[in-house]
């Protein structure tokens, strides 16, 4: 058994069964290290199976070396640690708009007891709409310490603190669907319809603060795009 490295500029490291690894033509840009492995002198198979589970295990810690070597990947890889809510600050912002608009409903399914309605447009916000990642990349992008402290702090504590908010209101909205009613909405149903009504009115609030701390020029500009985005469901 013997093991070489080669660095070819256009070959890769390719598996087959039965052959070890091989390096084959490669159409990568980039020169990429390639671990030749001969399993000659093995004859007994649980060898051979051995020799091929430790060619394995070689080649892809050779190949995570070369990911970590190449400039390319770790500047990706750094700016992406830097800021992971890269959403882009005009959808980061239309998507606040929209979800302040799809709360608007929901007291009125509440009242017919519609829980699924109201939930839907509330999961469409934090799920679909992604409302934390949109704060965090406004907040990040826009709202900074050095645009204006006192307004990023109170930025930082909506994106901190909605999330749960809305966690509160889509539990509040959920545990009425297996409460029994003969017609209409049961009192019990009532009880958990007005917790979540409180749970809304606090988003609302929270949101509506949130919005009023981006520039006008940011708030005028999104305002037609966040109108025209298509949303399956109710925003007013």
């Amino acid at each position: 058994m013997f093991i070489s490295l080669v660095r070819p500029v256009s070959f890769r490291a390719q598996n087959a069964p039965g052959a070890g690894n091989r390096c084959v033509p490669s159409t990568s840009r980039l020169a990429r290290p390639c671990l030749r492995l001969s399993g000659e002198g093995l004859g007994s198979g649980a060898a051979r199976q051995a020799f091929s589970g430790l060619s394995r295990a070689l080649a892809g810690l050779l190949a995570s070396v070369w990911l970590l070597a190449d400039p390319t990947v770790t500047q990706r890889s750094l700016a992406f640690a830097a800021n992971p809510y890269d959403l882009g600050t005009d959808r980061g912002v239309q998507a606040v708009m929209v979800c302040r608009e799809l709360l608007e409903p929901i007291p009125r399914y509440v009242e017919s007891g519609s829980w699924d309605k109201a939930r839907s447009n509330v999961n469409y916000c934090t799920r679909t709409l992604r409302l934390h990642t949109a704060l965090r990349a406004v907040t990040d992008r826009l709202l900074t310490p050095e645009y204006d402290l006192e307004k990023h702090e109170s930025a930082m504590r909506v994106s901190s603190d909605l999330p749960n908010v809305m966690t509160q209101l889509d539990a509040t909205l959920y545990t009425p669907i297996f409460m029994a009613s003969d017609q209409g909405v049961s009192p019990a149903q009532r009880k958990y319809g007005d917790e979540a009504l409180g749970y809304l009115e606090q988003a609302k609030q929270m949101l509506d603060h949130y919005l009023s701390l981006l520039p006008s020029e940011v708030r005028a500009r999104n305002a037609a795009a966040a109108a025209q985005m298509r949303v399956p469901l109710e925003r007013q």
